[in-house]
C-alpha cells in the first residue's frame, strides 16, 4: 500500500495506491506497519533467518535471564556534584529524546554516577553489580588475543575500526528492560537499548559482529567486542578488504568513530599493542602505565597490578618465576606481607617491561625453535623464528608457569623434562 498526500493548483489532494511486487510473501518494516495502524504479533521465541547471499540474519536482543529464586537488587542513589547535576539532566534528556531510555516503574534500580574521562568530560556510569550476580551467563566467547595474532605473519597493511556506541545498536529483549532501571535525581528510567556494565554485553555484541563478518573472519579481519582490525598483504589488496568490512558496517548499520580510526597504516595500535608489518610489541603507552606502578600497598592493589602485567607477559621471558612472590601474596591463606623478595620481583619486572623484546608474527610455513628451562618455582619456554629479513632468530613468544607443591619436589632432570612437555 502506497499512501501520499499531493498538493495540486492550491488544493491538498490524497491519493493510496496498492502495488504488486510479485513477491510470495509479505515483508515490511515494523515502523511502517505501527505507524499504518497494521496489527503484529511478537513471536514468543526468537528466529533465525538466512539471507538470500547466505548471511544468517539471527536475533540480536539482549536477554537478561534471572537465577531461579534470586533476590532482585536493591539500589541506591548517589549524590552528585553540580557540574555532574548538569550532565546527568543532559544525559537524561537526550536520552529520551532518541529512544535510549524510557520513564521506569521497576521495582530495581541502579545507582547512577558518574567517571571522568582523559580530557575532562564526564562519563554516564550505572552501577549493575547487583543486577549481573544474578544474571544467567552468556557463554559465548570472545576471542583470544594472543593467537589471533597468528594470522598476521603475511599483513603488510593495516586498518583499525572503532565502533561509535557499540552497546546501543543492540536492543533490550521486549519484557526485560525493568531489569535495567536506574535511578538519578529527576526520576527513574529503563533502557531500551544495552547499556554499558551489563555482564553479557560483550557476548550478545561479539557475536552480533561476528554474524556481520563471519567469511572474513582470520582472513583479513579480526574483530574483539567492538575493535575491528582489517589486514592485508598489499595496498591494493587492503582497498578491497576496507570496502568490503565497511559496506557490511554500513548494510548492518554499524557506524564507527572516524577520530579513533587508522586507515591504510603500516604501524596500527590495536588493543594495548603495537602491529606492523612481521612483528607485534606492547604499546608504550601501555607499559608506561606499568613502570610507573607505585608499590601496592594491599593484596587488592597487588592482584590489580599482577593483572595488568600479565595481560603482557607473552613478551617476558620466565615470567612465573619472576613473579612467584607477588603470586605467592594474593593468597588469602596468608597474610599480606609485603617483604623484600617481592620488592625485588616487583621492581624486576618493573624493569623487565621498559626493555619488553618486539616479538616476530609467527609464520607456519617457517621452521620454530623452542628454548626450554626449569627453575625452582616455575618452567618456561621460548618460541623462536629465523626473520626473513637478517636470518636471526628472534622470538615469537614466550611462555611460562609456576610448579606445583607437587611439581617443586621433581629433581633437576624432571623439571626439564616438565618444561619440554608444557613448552611444546
Amino acid at each position: 500500500m502506497f499512501k501520499a498526500t499531493l498538493l495540486w493548483r492550491d488544493k491538498t489532494l490524497s491519493s493510496s495506491a496498492l502495488i504488486d511486487s510479485g513477491a510470495d510473501a509479505s515483508f515490511m518494516d515494523i515502523t511502517f506497519a505501527r505507524r499504518a495502524g497494521i496489527p503484529t504479533e511478537r513471536l514468543t521465541s526468537p528466529i533465525s533467518a538466512l539471507a538470500l547471499d547466505g548471511r544468517r540474519l539471527g536475533p540480536y536482543d539482549c536477554a537478561i535471564d534471572l537465577l531461579a529464586g534470586a533476590k532482585l537488587p536493591s539500589g541506591r542513589l548517589y549524590s552528585l556534584s553540580g557540574p555532574e547535576k548538569l550532565a546527568m539532566e543532559e544525559y537524561i534528556h537526550d536520552s529520551l529524546a532518541s529512544g535510549i531510555i524510557r520513564p521506569s516503574s521497576s521495582p530495581v534500580g541502579a545507582g547512577f554516577f558518574f567517571v571522568g574521562k582523559k580530557d575532562g568530560s564526564l562519563r554516564p556510569c550505572i552501577d549493575y553489580r547487583g543486577l549481573n550476580q544474578v544474571t544467567i551467563r552468556n557463554k559465548y566467547p570472545l576471542p583470544l588475543i594472543n593467537t589471533a595474532f597468528e594470522a598476521l605473519s603475511p599483513a603488510v597493511t593495516f586498518t583499525k575500526l572503532d565502533l561509535r556506541n557499540a552497546y546501543h545498536l543492540v536492543r533490550i529483549r521486549e519484557g526485560d528492560e525493568w531489569k535495567t532501571a536506574f535511578n538519578t535525581p529527576l526520576g527513574h528510567y529503563e533502557y531500551l537499548v544495552v547499556p554499558f556494565g551489563l555482564t553479557n554485553a560483550p557476548a550478545v555484541f561479539q557475536s552480533m559482529v561476528n554474524d556481520v563478518l563471519r567469511d572474513l573472519l582470520g582472513r583479513s579481519v579480526f574483530v574483539y567486542i567492538d575493535d575491528i582490525l582489517i589486514f592485508s598483504q598489499s595496498p591494493q589488496e587492503h582497498v578491497r578488504h576496507v570496502r568490503e568490512v565497511l559496506q557490511r558496517l554500513l548494510e548492518n548499520q554499524l557506524f564507527v568513530k572516524a577520530e579513533k580510526c587508522s586507515f591504510h597504516a603500516s604501524t596500527v595500535p590495536f588493543l594495548g599493542f603495537i602491529i606492523e608489518e612481521g612483528s607485534i610489541r606492547a604499546d608504550p603507552v601501555k607499559i608506561k602505565a606499568v613502570t610507573e606502578w607505585p608499590q601496592p600497598t594491599s593484596r587488592k592493589h597487588l592482584q590489580q597490578f599482577l593483572g595488568f602485567a600479565n595481560f603482557y607477559r607473552r613478551f617476558i621471558r620466565n615470567y612465573s618465576s619472576i613473579a612467584a612472590p607477588l603470586t605467592k601474596l594474593t593468597s588469602v591463606a596468608l597474610p599480606y606481607c609485603w617483604n623484600s623478595d617481592a620488592q625485588r620481583a616487583f621492581e624486576l619486572l618493573k624493569a623487565r617491561f621498559s626493555s619488553a623484546p618486539i616479538l616476530l608474527h609467527p609464520d607456519t610455513s617457517r621452521q620454530f625453535v623452542v628454548e626450554v628451562d626449569a627453575s625452582d618455582t616455575g618452567v618456561g619456554a621460548i618460541l623462536s623464528q629465523r626473520s626473513a629479513s637478517d636470518s636471526k632468530l628472534h622470538p615469537c613468544a614466550f611462555f611460562s608457569r609456576r610448579l606445583s607443591s607437587a611439581e617443586r619436589n621433581y629433581d633437576v632432570g624432571d623439571r626439564e623434562l616438565l618444561a619440554i612437555k608444557t613448552g611444546s
